[in-house]
């Protein structure tokens, strides 16, 4: 990769990591948000990924690497697994990323869980029988997606300018991720920590350079954006909070390596395929934060840290 092109995805992920750690953006929060009758951030997140459809006009079909698999158990338990994991954590991937660069040291132990999860998976089940399909993006369909996001953005910014600005954010990070989809389609962290998980397994090299980059960008964003805003502190969990993130770090990375990636990469690479596999994953993230949070009795006044 061309070192101004490589530049150019450092920007992108930084950009992506201070927007995130800014509007507070984490699917738990969302789904807790929708739960109480303020569905505006999950609609947001949903239909976030959807900007990347206008890369049919960035680059022509060359450049496009969107991919489907079929409908298939693992996508539901997967999915409902990572959710109970991220609502446990108080976060989902993003989230984990947000808090963790902000000095959350309970966060290294969640992180740590994300690769005991996904190894423990990519060393004892097989992916094989998902073959992974392309997925062409007609110029129409791509025109459509993106007349009826930016209608959508219309709508909300002048019938609910409250939430304005977090919608703004969300559809930036759209826009970002669109950017980094074109360098490198497999730039989202759960990728890298998949791709890492299986070099720990000794199925697969270790995660690219590009990725690496990409990771550690996100962290930098976050970290600017956390000692810019006075919200960097460092926190030491006790060891009981920290069993408990590494826990549901273990259940996060089972779960994104069953359902072939966590929230960021359903959201932001596979719903907008509308394909079965990332319709069911993604709902089963929803019911598994939703689960938790019935148990645990926190679905009134409950705020994860995002």
């Amino acid at each position: 990769m061309e070192l101004a092109a490589l530049a150019v995805c450092i920007l992108a992920a930084a950009a992506i990591g201070y927007l995130a750690r800014s509007a507070g953006l984490c699917i738990v929060r969302a789904v807790v948000a929708a739960l109480e009758r303020q569905p505006l951030m999950l609609l947001a997140l949903l239909v976030a990924g959807f900007w990347v459809h206008l890369a049919a006009f960035a680059g022509g079909d060359d450049s496009l690497h969107l991919i489907a698999y079929p409908p298939h158990w693992r996508f539901v338990v997967g999915g409902l697994l990572f959710g109970i994991g991220a609502a446990a954590n108080g976060g989902c991937a993003v989230g984990t990323i947000s808090r963790g660069f902000a000095g959350d040291l309970g966060m290294i132990a969640t992180a740590s869980g994300w690769l005991i999860g996904a190894a423990v998976v990519a060393g004892s089940f097989s992916a094989a029988p998902l073959a992974a399909q392309p997925v062409d993006i007609p110029p129409a369909a791509a025109m459509l997606a993106g007349s009826a996001l930016i209608a959508l953005a219309a709508l909300v910014r002048w019938r609910y300018p409250a939430a304005w600005p977090l919608w703004r954010a969300v559809c930036a990070v759209g826009l970002l991720s669109l950017v980094l989809f074109l360098f490198e389609p497999n730039w989202d962290p759960s990728a890298c920590i998949m791709r890492a998980a299986n070099w720990l397994a000794g199925a697969a090299a270790p995660p690219s350079l590009l990725q690496v980059a990409v990771f550690a960008s996100l962290g930098a964003g976050v970290l600017a954006c956390a000692l810019g805003k006075g919200q960097f502190k460092i926190i030491v969990p006790s060891p009981a909070a920290a069993a408990v993130h590494l826990v549901a770090g273990i259940l996060m990375g089972v779960g994104l390596a069953l359902a072939l990636g966590g929230n960021d990469t359903q959201l932001l690479l596979r719903l907008p395929t509308l394909s079965a596999s990332a319709l069911l994953a993604v709902a089963g993230m929803g019911i598994g934060i939703w689960l938790w949070l019935l148990v645990k009795g926190q679905l009134a006044g409950h705020s994860a840290a995002g």
